[in-house]
């Protein structure tokens, strides 16, 4: 850790004013500063402090709050202080098993009835579980991920019409980039990403500052969104945002909000049939 405090003490004296936004270029200003072993557990820091500062910025646009702190970061640097095995263990122990799980289920659901029509990517897909487990029920769906599971048809490419992102965007030090990349992938006709980060409208504030779950270096989340920097961030391709809930968003092209809007309607009661079914079965 004594490299990575180096890292950090240097970047800090390196950087004389705010950077600009990364998503919309306009000014930022210097926001919170937090310490790197900071994480979404409920302890906060269940591996103590780590003497390491990380400073956050907001733009003062689109409210987008974001870290330059791995801007420089080399795979082996990710690898070595993010994305280790004490990540998977304890810091996100999630990500193996419940929210591929979980991901898929909602997918699915939201899906309904387009099996036939659906060639489906899952962009940072991690493990590769998630698109495993909808090509198990007979959906078209392959995985994607740059330290994780690359599973992808040469036969799909350029034709994917459903792109999941889930728990990514908030990972990435570059969004316009990583945008930019999913896109590639897809078709450029009717498109619908789907991203699953969560907003900070209403949480974070000037005297609140980050104390907010989901702002955790550790578990790499350095890029923190509004729904108006998703928006900007979804016009820059020429996108339409639509908001489903603090946790999911769509961005959208051929698609009019009307029909989003439908199907997450239609999501929502196949949702609650479910569950109510579940309980029936329980009860008796």
């Amino acid at each position: 850790m004594i490299e990575l405090r180096t890292y950090a003490v240097d970047l800090l004296i390196r950087s004389k004013n705010p950077p600009s936004c990364k998503i919309c270029a306009s000014e930022t200003t210097t926001f919170d500063l937090l310490d790197f072993n900071k994480t979404c557990h409920g302890r906060k820091y269940p591996s103590g402090v780590a003497g390491v500062p990380v400073m956050y910025f907001r733009c003062n646009e689109c409210e987008f709050i974001f870290t330059d702190f791995c801007d420089g970061f080399t795979d082996h640097q990710w690898s070595e202080f993010i994305y280790n095995r004490d990540y998977y263990a304890t810091v996100d122990p999630d990500y193996a098993e419940i929210r591929p799980r979980d991901s898929a289920q909602w997918v699915a659901t939201f899906l309904a009835g387009k099996t036939g029509t659906t060639i489906g990517l899952d962009y940072g897909g991690g493990n590769g579980r998630m698109a495993k487990y909808l090509r198990d029920t007979g959906w078209s769906y392959d995985c994607w991920d740059p330290f994780g599971q690359t599973d992808v048809s040469s036969e799909n490419q350029g034709k994917y019409n459903f792109c999941s992102s889930i728990e990514v965007f908030e990972h990435t030090p570059n969004p316009l980039g990583s945008l930019q990349s999913l896109l590639e992938k897809c078709t450029p006709n009717d498109l619908i990403v789907m991203i699953g980060t969560s907003i900070h409208d209403g949480v974070v504030s000037d005297e609140k500052r980050l104390n907010w779950w989901y702002a955790a270096p550790r578990n790499g989340h350095i890029s923190l969104y509004s729904r108006k920097s998703l928006q900007v961030l979804a016009a820059e391709f020429g996108l339409t945002y639509v908001s489903m809930s603090r946790g999911r968003h769509l961005l959208v092209r051929g698609h009019t909000r009307r029909e989003m809007q439908t199907m997450l309607l239609r999501s929502k009661v196949r949702t609650t049939a479910r569950e109510v079914l579940r309980k029936g079965k329980g009860d008796s």
